[in-house]
């Protein structure tokens, strides 16, 4: 569903059920994001992007106008990360599947460099999808170092609708 603009009530007016549901509680439903995360600590070593032993975490999001609508999505993810190898970089970036695919790729992604002995780094970023064509959309998260062995832990991603078409 998507946003609507609420009803301008006039003194005296009778709040029919219908009203009320299309212009508080599914207004309300519009505005509330998805969120996922996987707490337990994976490896990898792959150079290109790949699922962890536990794959994602992952959150479904639906999107109700089409291309070049007002319909987007901010997207949040981020983990705890290193790589055992100095300078080694680990990745994590979004697999998204849907009437408008893209696979994990360096341009949408977060990264942190390690050293040998670096402890475990935060890496977060941010990103907007924006004119997706309607239909849903499953959003995944996927991992890749540039050499050595990546580790990585409290994974999460969080969307939320920015626009009015999107659910």
């Amino acid at each position: 569903m998507s946003w609507t603009a609420p009803r301008t009530w006039v003194d005296g007016e009778v709040v029919r059920a219908r009203y009320f549901n299309e212009g508080v509680r599914d207004n309300m439903r519009a505005l509330v994001g998805v969120y996922a995360e996987i707490l337990t600590s994976e490896t990898t070593t792959s150079t290109v992007f790949t699922n962890l032993a536990t794959v994602g975490p992952s959150v479904g999001i639906a999107i109700t106008g089409g291309f070049n609508s007002a319909d987007e999505f901010t997207v949040f993810f981020g983990c705890h990360a290193q790589n055992d190898t100095a300078a080694g970089v680990a990745n994590m970036g979004l697999d998204v599947s849907g009437p408008t695919a893209t696979a994990a790729n360096d341009t949408n992604r977060c990264f942190t460099r390690s050293t040998a002995t670096a402890a475990k780094t935060s890496i977060i970023w941010g990103t907007k999808f924006e004119s997706l064509d309607a239909g849903g959309y499953t959003l995944t998260a996927k991992y890749k170092v540039s050499a050595g062995t990546g580790t990585f832990l409290r994974r999460f991603v969080l969307a939320y609708p920015t626009g009015p078409g999107a659910v």
